[in-house]
């Protein structure tokens, strides 16, 4: 082969070339022989065309327009904007040039490999929750609005890659969520190519046919909405064309009943458009005038018509929602609509309608108008409320109102139905209204609520108000003495029971007890049974004499009984009983609270004689 052919005439590469290189020397000739190995080591050069071409032979796959987009200053990024769903394959364009090949370069770009990453914030890829990047099909990508940058990589026949870095700036494509909607009225175009047109913008072609004097015969004379109006992907575009100006004799519809004259229009060629009614002395459903082209048929015409008169009733005030409605209903007029408003009238009176009155056309719309009484505010407790309850008894609830929060508060509404609910851990736990309260549930939890209706919106209105009840032991213990009547004596109308000992009779008061059958007990609302332990006995020397009339004895200036203890007189439990003298011996019982109550009994102690 000659010598400049080796590298460009050879088809693939990995082949041994041998070239000799000869001389003629006196001798003779001289050669010396150099193996030479052509290998492809150079990948294509990728080249994408920047697509600034004649836009007329682009736009139909739905290229926009090529920008540069400065959002992001001082870096900026050269984009392609391109509508919804868009063909970017048939859009794309560019070169991959090989240098290696059967006598010119070799041409890659039907070999080239588009990869689409989607892009957030300042052109960064968007990555998944495992931080790699996201990747969309080159097919796909333009049905989904936003950016993307495209890489671009191919591999020669001697397996070189090569990876589009243009320089400095990849290529980035703007995705819009619009398409331009294309010319097709008055522009020439068929039905099919006008169909064609909008469906490639991805865009719903809908097609009317109307008669038309000036327009020929399956000529597209409208569109909506008009071209190069932006729109979303899938917009109906309507487009009319003719049916030409048609053959019709626009009959006399003057002073004809209504459902005569859409009966003649309709066998005359003609669309019945809009009844408007209007006040008339004439006949009801007379028509008294029309519009529209009376010359084309298909032509819609608008029809005006005498209206129907109807008599509105006044409503009275008693009345419900319902015979309200059925009273309009029944005078011809369409069901009206019901407002409710907060209004100083009782609630569901009705306080106004719409329209008033009297002779009104029938289509008429009304309204009728309700109270919803006065809005409620708040929730006010009954003024005999209290927060302390005694322990083991049942809340007996007092009773809430709802009051309209003006000055004089207006009850709205009386609420008894509280919720009681005592508290464990974070939860409060509902109890039955008869269920006894106690102070280890300490405080209750006094819940009103009240729902109510409110204008506009089937959502109640809720009122709430929370209240703390705290559950006490403040009552007293009662004792209970259990003793035959015919241990004691009843004397000098004395309230408590009256024993006489003759001194030395017994040793000690649980001889008396247990002589005379005296048990003692005591229980609390709050506790319950007393242990005997709580139950202490105390005895007091009287330092009087008992008044014949009085039950209590002769008092002090300070109002109470002179008494003393035994410990003041020298005597102790085991030797008053031989002292005589007079008693009081109480029994004294005591709750957790520290309440304490006593049963008192008065013992005379005397000498054998006085004592029988």
């Amino acid at each position: 082969l000659p010598v400049d052919s080796v590298n460009t005439g050879f088809s693939g590469s990995g082949r041994t070339f041998q070239i000799t290189y000869t001389a003629e020397a006196q001798t003779g000739p001289i050669s010396v022989t150099r193996q030479v190995l052509v290998e492809d080591t150079q990948a294509p050069i990728i080249e994408p065309t920047f697509l600034q071409f004649d836009p007329v032979s682009v736009r139909p796959y739905g290229y926009r327009d090529f920008d540069v987009d400065w959002n992001y200053y001082p870096e900026s990024f050269y984009v392609h904007d391109v509508n919804c769903n868009a063909n970017w394959q048939m859009i794309d364009s560019g070169t991959a040039w090989d240098t290696c090949g059967e006598g010119t370069p070799t041409d890659y770009w039907d070999d080239v490999e588009v990869t689409v990453r989607p892009l957030v914030g300042n052109y960064i890829p968007e990555q998944d929750d495992e931080g790699n990047d996201i990747f969309v099909p080159v097919e796909e990508f333009t049905q989904h609005p936003g950016r993307y940058r495209l890489d671009y990589t191919v591999r020669d026949a001697a397996g070189n890659e090569s990876t589009y870095t243009s320089d400095p700036y990849f290529r980035y494509v703007r995705v819009m969520d619009t398409t331009p909607v294309p010319v097709v009225a008055l522009s020439g175009y068929t039905r099919e190519e006008a169909e064609e047109r909008v469906s490639a913008a991805h865009l719903i072609p809908v097609v009317t046919e109307e008669y038309h004097a000036w327009i020929n015969a399956g000529a597209i004379f409208s569109q909506d909405p008009a071209a190069g109006v932006f729109v979303s992907c899938g917009t109906e575009v309507h487009f009319s064309i003719s049916l030409g100006p048609g053959d019709c004799i626009f009959p006399e519809i003057f002073g004809m009943q209504i459902e005569d004259a859409k009966a003649a229009l309709i066998d005359a060629g003609f669309v019945v458009g809009n009844v408007n009614y209007e006040d008339s002395d004439a006949t009801a459903g007379t028509v008294l005038d029309y519009q529209g082209n009376t010359l084309v048929c298909g032509a819609i015409i608008d029809l005006t018509v005498a209206a129907e008169k109807c008599v509105m009733p006044a409503i009275d005030t008693g009345a419900s929602p319902d015979d309200a409605i059925a009273q309009i209903v029944d005078a011809g007029f369409a069901e009206p609509e019901v407002i409710f408003e907060w209004h100083t009238y009782p609630a569901n009176t009705l306080f106004g309608q719409f329209p008033v009155p009297g002779e009104q056309l029938c289509n008429t719309p009304s309204k009728i108008y309700f109270s919803l009484g006065l809005i409620p505010v708040e929730i006010i407790l009954s003024a005999v409320w209290e927060n302390n309850i005694e322990c083991n008894t049942v809340w007996v609830d007092p009773g809430a109102i709802v009051s309209a929060g003006s000055d004089i508060v207006e009850p709205v509404a009386i609420i008894q139905a509280a919720e009681i609910a005592y508290k464990d851990g974070d939860d409060w736990i509902a109890v039955a209204s008869d269920t006894p309260l106690h102070t280890d549930f300490s405080p209750y939890r006094i819940t009103y609520r009240y729902e109510y209706q409110q204008p506009d919106t089937e959502e109640l209105g809720v009122l709430e108000t929370e209240y703390l009840l705290n559950v006490t032991d403040m009552e007293y213990p009662e004792v209970t003495v259990d003793e035959s009547p015919d241990s004691f004596k009843e004397i000098n109308d004395i309230d408590y029971p009256y024993y006489l000992f003759a001194k030395g009779q017994y040793g000690h008061w649980n001889e008396v007890e247990q002589d005379r059958g005296i048990t003692v007990s005591a229980w609390d609302l709050c506790d319950g049974d007393i242990p005997q332990d709580n139950i202490d006995l105390l005895i007091l020397y009287l330092d009087a004499d008992l008044d014949e009339n009085t039950d209590k004895g002769e008092y002090d200036d300070d109002d109470s009984l002179p008494v003393m203890s035994l410990e003041e007189l020298g005597l102790t439990e085991d030797t008053w009983l031989s002292a005589p003298g007079i008693y009081i011996v109480v029994y004294i019982a005591v709750d957790e609270a520290k309440n304490d109550a006593g049963s008192i009994r008065l013992v005379q102690v005397a000498d054998p004689a006085e004592a029988i």
